[in-house]
């Protein structure tokens, strides 16, 4: 694929858009931009995953996984995402919630 091409998938299909449609929920960090939340690659307590909206790129500082979506979407859809209910964290991975249930 052209660069021009994947530039313009990056337009249509902006990273935080669906990160945001996945029920993942941060919180704006810096500047209006950039936002922070609990990564959905792996499980944490302190948030590390930050998303750049004008870059379209993400980064953990935690797994040190990073990159945008056409390049790390297989990596962040395998991330099962827990659904926003019962007042748990919809961005730590469902498998998760499910061993803090039992």
């Amino acid at each position: 694929m052209r660069r021009e091409d994947l530039e313009e998938l990056k337009r249509q299909f902006p990273l935080l858009d669906y990160l945001q449609r996945q029920h993942w929920v941060g919180r704006q960090a810096g500047s209006k931009q950039e936002f922070v939340g609990l990564c959905p690659l792996h499980a944490e307590t302190h948030p590390s995953f930050y998303v750049n909206a004008s870059k379209n790129l993400f980064y953990c500082h935690g797994c040190r996984r990073g990159g945008d979506l056409t390049k790390r979407k297989p990596t962040l859809a395998a991330a099962p995402m827990a659904p926003a209910s019962n007042g748990r964290n919809p961005f730590r991975p469902a498998l998760h919630h499910q061993r803090d249930s039992q």
